[in-house]
């Protein structure tokens, strides 16, 4: 039997100034063992405005795990089946959304001091957990920029939204009084409290 198996929609899109916007992110990935060795993914589709090309579905093995590798694409399909995998061992799983335009926006969150940094906003990871923002060529192959984005708190990147412009927006959770800001509707985090 296959433990721990975790599997969340990551937010990725595609994007390219000629085709705005970028394809929707899959939602509701789940992750069902088919036996000890084999596990079947699905999840919602995406949309775009011209259609989507396809997943590209990534894999991180081991229950600390903080590096994903691709393990496979789709051409439309919203299931996956993943074997030959080492039964008792944790896995976690994500899917981007491909459209017949250009590069992959991915964020999320990163608890190691030698991330991958491009052309980078913050090069130097603050401690406790940051968000990271990339930005990767067509064939994933490259980064075009990849950054940190947190304080000395954890700072969680949920999502990723690019406009027509190629501007990434990011949503998450931001625990950190030093968050980078600017133009910001909010400039400190409030105070958390416990329940009496």
């Amino acid at each position: 039997m296959l433990q721990g198996c975790t599997a969340s929609p990551f937010a990725a899109q595609q994007q390219q100034p000629s085709d705005p916007p970028p394809p929707t992110p899959p939602t509701g990935l789940a992750a069902t063992a088919s036996s000890n060795t084999q596990i079947g993914l699905t999840w919602t589709a995406s949309t775009d405005n011209v259609g989507v090309t396809g997943y590209r579905i990534e894999r991180c093995g081991g229950a600390s795990c903080t590096s994903f590798a691709q393990i496979g694409t789709t051409t439309g399909a919203t299931t996956f089946s993943n074997s030959g995998l080492t039964a008792s061992t944790s896995y976690s799983y994500r899917v981007r959304a491909t459209d017949a335009a250009g590069n992959a926006y991915v964020a999320g969150s990163t608890y190691s001091s030698d991330f991958p940094t491009v052309n980078a906003l913050q090069s130097v990871y603050r401690n406790s957990g940051d968000c990271f923002v990339s930005k990767l060529n067509p064939v994933g192959s490259g980064l075009i920029y990849s950054t940190y984005l947190g304080g000395k708190n954890n700072d969680i990147g949920y999502g990723i939204a690019v406009d027509s412009l190629g501007h990434a927006y990011v949503a998450g959770q931001a625990g950190s009084g030093n968050f980078p800001k600017k133009n910001a509707f909010q400039l400190l985090v409030p105070a958390w409290t416990a329940a009496a």
